[in-house]
Protein backbone atom coordinates (compact mmCIF):
# COMPACT_ATOMS: atom_id res chain seq x y z
CA UNK A 1 0.00 0.00 0.00
CA UNK A 2 1.93 3.04 -0.92
CA UNK A 3 0.83 6.30 1.15
CA UNK A 4 1.74 9.76 0.87
CA UNK A 5 4.27 10.71 3.14
CA UNK A 6 5.03 14.27 1.43
CA UNK A 7 2.68 16.80 0.03
CA UNK A 8 2.79 18.52 -3.54
CA UNK A 9 1.04 21.18 -2.32
CA UNK A 10 4.08 22.93 -0.20
CA UNK A 11 7.20 24.19 -1.55
CA UNK A 12 8.82 23.62 2.23
CA UNK A 13 11.28 21.01 1.92
CA UNK A 14 9.85 17.73 4.53
CA UNK A 15 12.52 17.40 7.16
CA UNK A 16 12.87 13.46 7.67
CA UNK A 17 11.34 13.25 11.29
CA UNK A 18 7.89 14.61 9.90
CA UNK A 19 7.73 12.71 7.02
CA UNK A 20 8.32 9.94 9.79
CA UNK A 21 6.26 10.90 11.70
CA UNK A 22 3.28 10.71 8.88
CA UNK A 23 4.75 7.19 8.16
CA UNK A 24 4.22 5.86 12.05
CA UNK A 25 0.74 6.93 11.50
CA UNK A 26 -0.21 4.81 9.06
CA UNK A 27 2.18 2.29 10.52
CA UNK A 28 -0.94 2.23 13.05
CA UNK A 29 -2.85 0.04 10.61
CA UNK A 30 -0.70 -1.22 7.82
CA UNK A 31 2.18 -3.79 8.29
CA UNK A 32 5.14 -2.74 8.08
CA UNK A 33 5.75 -5.34 4.90
CA UNK A 34 3.03 -3.50 2.97
CA UNK A 35 3.86 -0.18 2.93
CA UNK A 36 5.44 2.13 0.83
CA UNK A 37 6.24 5.71 1.92
CA UNK A 38 5.33 7.85 -1.44
CA UNK A 39 4.51 11.14 -2.34
CA UNK A 40 0.89 12.39 -2.28
CA UNK A 41 0.86 13.06 -5.88
CA UNK A 42 3.33 14.78 -8.61
CA UNK A 43 6.08 17.81 -8.34
CA UNK A 44 4.63 18.85 -12.05
CA UNK A 45 2.05 21.78 -10.30
CA UNK A 46 1.99 24.23 -7.53
CA UNK A 47 5.77 25.99 -8.96
CA UNK A 48 7.49 22.76 -7.54
CA UNK A 49 10.98 23.23 -9.20
CA UNK A 50 13.23 19.80 -9.06
CA UNK A 51 15.42 21.42 -6.12
CA UNK A 52 12.80 20.89 -3.98
CA UNK A 53 10.92 17.29 -5.38
CA UNK A 54 14.87 15.94 -4.63
CA UNK A 55 15.02 17.24 -0.86
CA UNK A 56 10.99 15.85 -0.78
CA UNK A 57 12.26 13.04 -1.86
CA UNK A 58 15.45 12.60 -0.21
CA UNK A 59 13.21 13.25 2.97
CA UNK A 60 11.12 10.00 2.33
CA UNK A 61 14.45 7.59 2.18
CA UNK A 62 15.49 9.13 4.88
CA UNK A 63 12.32 8.47 7.03
CA UNK A 64 12.79 4.79 5.73
CA UNK A 65 16.16 4.74 7.53
CA UNK A 66 14.61 6.42 10.68
CA UNK A 67 11.47 3.68 10.45
CA UNK A 68 14.22 0.80 10.07
CA UNK A 69 16.26 1.62 12.64
CA UNK A 70 13.38 1.88 15.08
CA UNK A 71 12.68 -1.36 14.23
CA UNK A 72 15.66 -2.83 15.02
CA UNK A 73 16.77 -3.14 11.32
CA UNK A 74 19.76 -1.72 9.55
CA UNK A 75 19.52 1.23 7.44
CA UNK A 76 19.74 1.58 3.86
CA UNK A 77 21.31 5.03 3.56
CA UNK A 78 20.14 7.78 1.05
CA UNK A 79 22.76 8.31 -1.32
CA UNK A 80 21.26 12.08 -2.19
CA UNK A 81 21.91 12.91 1.30
CA UNK A 82 25.73 11.72 1.65
CA UNK A 83 27.84 15.14 1.85
CA UNK A 84 30.29 13.06 -0.04
CA UNK A 85 28.29 12.62 -2.84
CA UNK A 86 26.71 16.10 -3.44
CA UNK A 87 28.15 17.45 -6.75
CA UNK A 88 27.79 21.16 -5.79
CA UNK A 89 30.35 20.68 -2.65
CA UNK A 90 33.75 21.25 -3.71
CA UNK A 91 35.98 19.27 -1.76
CA UNK A 92 38.91 20.43 0.15
CA UNK A 93 42.22 20.35 -1.60
CA UNK A 94 44.97 19.16 0.03
CA UNK A 95 47.10 21.22 1.76
CA UNK A 96 50.86 21.34 -0.75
Amino acid sequence: VAVGVVSHRTLQCDRPEDVADRARTALKHIDPDQLILSTDCGFGRQGCNRDIAFFKTTAIAQARDILLKEQGLEPRGARASDPTLQTDIVPPTPDR
